[in-house]
């Protein structure tokens, strides 16, 4: 997979804004698809922090086939650029996230710049406690911090 802007089309003949970094051959199912993506979206100086943590709330009905109750363990996610073109994050702290501090499935030349990123509180199970780029291209962070993340570069 991968994004990319058509800035001609020729009949049956697509020209690209960039090379492709790989074959993509019809024999392996290769398709293009067309997505609407959001752009130019940042967010710059914030702090988000979520103050209620597992224990000190009622809990609710557990869900029998993920073992998860859904205020116990606070799915929620701190910032996610879904489906989106020239994001940035700059000087932003997430504290106790309920999934995710930041991630960004299906984005490109998105910019992550001096943030903290400080606990996940469900770490349990694939797809939580996560920092970091998923099918995301041509993407940069740098300065930024994380602590307490199942999978993210600890510090």
């Amino acid at each position: 997979q991968n994004l990319h802007e058509i800035v001609a089309v020729e009949g049956g003949r697509l020209t690209l804004n960039q090379p492709l970094r790989t074959e993509f051959t019809v024999e392996d199912g290769s398709h293009v698809q067309k997505v609407h993506l959001v752009s130019g979206t940042g967010i710059e100086d914030l702090t988000l922090e979520q103050v209620v943590v597992p224990g000190q709330a009622a809990g609710g009905a557990v869900n029998a086939a993920t073992l998860s109750s859904a205020i116990e363990d606070l799915w929620t996610s701190g910032v996610i650029f879904s489906h989106a073109w020239g994001g940035w994050m700059k000087n932003v702290t997430v504290r106790n996230a309920g999934r995710n501090s930041a991630y960004f499935p299906m984005a490109k030349h998105i910019e992550v710049r001096d943030c903290l990123f400080d606990g996940a509180i469900f770490k349990g199970g694939g797809g939580t406690g996560y920092i970091g780029f998923d099918r995301t291209w041509d993407s940069l962070m740098d300065g930024v911090e994380a602590h307490g993340m199942r999978h993210a570069p600890n510090n």
